[in-house]
């Protein structure tokens, strides 16, 4: 029955071998090396597969196939036309060769792959899906400002994807600094050489409009200084402006000098 099963296969390589001619022949290598009942098939330079059937299960259209295993355990990864995508077990092309680059699988969270497209960043996830559209130009590490958050960039400017894929902060930021520098939930944003708060839920606590914010504590302790168009003020630690900016000098004993001041 064995030798009956290994002369079915050579007869049908020897078959397709003659049906591709020899003006253009076909290489054909050893099954088992990619799957246990394919063969890797080589035509015009382009790869596909046979199974021990002898039957084209996936036609040789391919650039190049790599292993199966490397990124997902039931797929491969496809090139084609220097654009990659992946075939699953069954030989269904489950990603389309779109991407400039897909990345491994964990890189940043363990069940999505970052993509590449025309420069610009996305995401897959493990069933094939794009949970993120390739439309960043970067897409930073997770949990560098918060747990849960990546910062993107889109157009030089800065906002945060969570780990469902949601742009729970648009970017529209020059710079988002460090969550705690100045409160512990509370990040700096910069738009417009002017600056506020986000809060860690993302929300905008303190509108960009002020050209510079001071630690709190530096006047009082639950106070930050503020100052907008040479004029001071302060903000407390929910978000409020207690006193607007309206002194040209503010003293640590609060004695306040207004813009009137003789």
């Amino acid at each position: 029955m064995i030798m009956k099963k290994i002369f079915l296969i050579v007869f049908c390589t020897s078959l397709l071998v003659t049906a591709y001619g020899q003006s253009n022949p076909t290489k054909i290598s050893k099954f088992g090396e990619f799957q246990e009942n394919w063969a890797l098939i080589e035509k015009g330079g382009l790869f596909g597969f046979l199974d021990n059937d002898g039957n084209e299960v996936v036609k040789p259209k391919y650039e190049k196939i790599y292993q199966f295993g490397e990124f997902q355990p039931d797929w491969a990864l496809i090139e084609k036309g220097k654009l990659f995508g992946f075939l699953d077990k069954d030989g269904n092309e489950i990603i389309e060769p779109n991407y400039e680059k897909i990345y491994q699988f964990g890189e940043f969270q363990p069940d999505w792959a970052l993509i590449e497209k025309g420069k610009l960043f996305g995401f897959l996830d493990k069933d094939g899906n794009e949970v993120v559209k390739p439309k960043y130009e970067k897409i930073y590490q997770f949990g560098e400002f918060q747990p849960d958050w990546a910062l993107i960039e889109k157009g030089k400017l800065f906002g945060f994807l969570d780990k469902d894929g949601n742009e729970i902060i648009e970017p529209n930021y020059e710079k988002i600094y460090q969550f705690g520098e100045f409160q512990p939930d509370w990040a700096l944003i910069e738009k417009g050489k002017l600056f506020g708060f986000l809060d860690k839920d993302g929300n905008v606590l303190i509108k960009p409009k002020y050209e510079k914010i001071y630690q709190f504590g530096e006047f009082q302790e639950d106070w930050a200084l503020v100052e907008i168009g040479g004029l001071f003020g302060f903000v407390d630690k929910d978000g409020n402006e207690v006193v607007k900016p309206v002194y040209e000098k503010m003293t640590k004993d609060m004695k306040l000098e207004t813009e009137t001041t003789n």
